[in-house]
């Protein structure tokens, strides 16, 4: 069993390939007409990750969008909540490609188009004081003792906002209760909240039940993606489906939710998800990153808007 968590540990962590081959949208031709063609949910993350990371890098979507294929399904998910982690990635993949080209001389630059793109790159590098990647320093960011990230983030949808729990010190809670207790006054006044928050923060914030189908106002890209896997388990091939997705009850969280892995159920590491759990892993999954992620930060908004508006 230790050996099994090593290998779940060591794939969560899986790096990036120049070696990988592109990855061939459907809307540029039949994947189907590939002599070795992805295997189906491959093939439709990555037509989730593609028009993502066209956005980005335009000239290499289809080489960077094969390498991050390349990575563990945990990842991959990970990379569709979090557009920093993705745009992490992306940048991670295009220095990886333009150190390849240098390393086969400027005919292979210019045949790659890279002398354009490299400039961008550069520029990145500047602008963090380091030739690392982004990847690398935010691993390396020490801990100066303080508790400012910002109060919220935004999760899915531009414009609307979740707590984001940073390190759950004292004077971040009472930021979150004070929070609350503006909310209270704006109801109390018959004003216009000055944030707009998501479905699920409201929800706690009346005391009403929070959902699975909340979660797809929080995250709708996650939302697709795990609704796609409860129906892959209703499919003839479902066992053959989950077994190459190898995923386990542990996610990996971006920074705004804490960062790092967790598991979602005692030692979730070493559990796979199968046809017969997966409505429990995407409960699970929901329910951790809507609820238990903001616990405190949610508790001490209600507290507050409590204080001015009691039961």
């Amino acid at each position: 069993r230790a050996g099994s968590r090593r290998d779940r540990d060591r794939d969560f962590r899986r790096q990036l390939s120049i070696d990988t081959r592109p990855f061939r949208p459907a809307s540029e031709g039949n994947p189907s007409d590939d002599p070795d063609p992805l295997p189906a949910h491959r093939q439709a993350l990555g037509e989730r990750l593609y028009p993502r990371v066209q956005a980005m890098q335009p000239a290499f979507a289809s080489k960077i969008t094969g390498m991050l294929l390349e990575l563990s399904p945990a990842q991959l998910l990970l990379l569709l909540a979090s557009e920093d982690s993705l745009r992490a990635r992306v940048d991670e993949a295009m220095e990886l490609i333009i150190a390849h080209g240098r390393e086969n001389g400027a005919d292979s630059i210019l045949d790659l188009g890279l002398l354009d793109s490299s400039e961008k790159v550069q520029e990145n590098r500047k602008r963090h004081g380091s030739s690392r990647s982004v990847v690398d320093m935010d691993l390396d960011d020490t801990d100066d003792g303080d508790d400012n990230a910002p109060l919220f983030y935004q999760p899915g949808k531009r414009g609307f906002y979740t707590p984001r729990p940073g390190k759950n010190t004292e004077a971040r809670l009472n930021c979150f209760r004070n929070i609350g207790r503006i909310l209270g006054l704006c109801l109390l006044q018959n004003e216009l909240c000055p944030i707009t928050l998501n479905r699920h923060v409201i929800k706690v914030l009346l005391g009403r039940k929070v959902n699975w189908h909340d979660f797809a106002f929080f995250d709708p890209v996650m939302y697709e993606s795990l609704r796609q896997l409860i129906l892959a388990s209703q499919s003839s091939d479902a066992d053959a489906v989950f077994s190459a997705m190898d995923l386990a009850f542990a996610i990996d969280l971006c920074k705004e939710e804490g960062g790092g892995q967790v598991e979602l159920i005692p030692n979730g590491v070493n559990i796979p998800v199968t046809p017969q759990n997966v409505y429990e892993y995407v409960r699970k999954y929901a329910e951790h990153r809507m609820l238990v992620v903001a616990e405190q930060p949610l508790h001490a908004m209600r507290k507050g808007l409590l204080d001015v508006l009691p039961k």
